[in-house]
């Protein structure tokens, strides 16, 4: 079963980041953020973030559950269309040809079933990945703006969808992040 598709970047999206990039870019020399007047510049491994944050390895298990039992759901109507395969190879020789179209109909419209059935399946988990995703980033941008303006960054990247090539260690400040969003996460509790 086929569970997700590769995304792809389109031309316009490249190019509407290059020039966000270079507008930033001309900000954060425009607005200086600390005492010296030298920008600052975090990133945030968001990745990182999802994978490791204690709500996100909860969503991650969710999917992997959900993924097992659609992958089980699956399997069953394989089988059945495995078995009427086989009802309909070895009814050639045996089988009326009315109950023979009977039985490639039937086979028929199981495999149909598991089309429709794999479709929906891989709808389903992809929205299923995209709201639980979203609901985490709604938690995680006010935390991020928090410490943003706490910590007086200028600016604060997604290190590796903002088309941002190299960062020092320094400026990476997914582990202040994830501890706070631990933290809020478990004050929900």
């Amino acid at each position: 079963m086929r569970i997700g598709r590769k995304t792809t970047v389109h031309t316009f999206g490249s190019l509407w980041l290059g020039i966000g990039m270079a507008l930033i870019a001309g900000q954060i020399s425009a607005q200086p953020s600390d005492a010296s007047g030298t920008p600052r510049v975090g990133v945030i491994d968001v990745q990182r973030l999802v994978l490791e944050s204690a709500k996100g390895q909860a969503v991650l298990e969710k999917l992997r559950n959900l993924t097992e039992q659609k992958q089980a759901e699956a399997d069953a109507i394989q089988q059945a269309v495995r078995d009427l395969q086989t009802r309909v190879e070895a009814g050639r020789a045996s089988l009326s040809e009315e109950r023979l179209a009977e039985v490639e109909q039937e086979l028929e419209d199981k495999i149909i079933e598991y089309q429709r059935f794999e479709d929906d399946a891989e709808r389903e988990m992809q929205e299923e990945q995209a709201g639980a995703f979203a609901e985490i980033e709604s938690e995680m941008m006010p935390i991020i703006t928090r410490a943003g303006a706490e910590l007086q960054y200028t600016v604060i990247f997604n290190k590796f969808s903002s088309g941002l090539l190299f960062a020092k260690d320094e400026v990476d400040i997914t582990d202040l992040i994830l501890e706070r969003y631990n933290a809020a996460s478990a004050g929900e509790n």
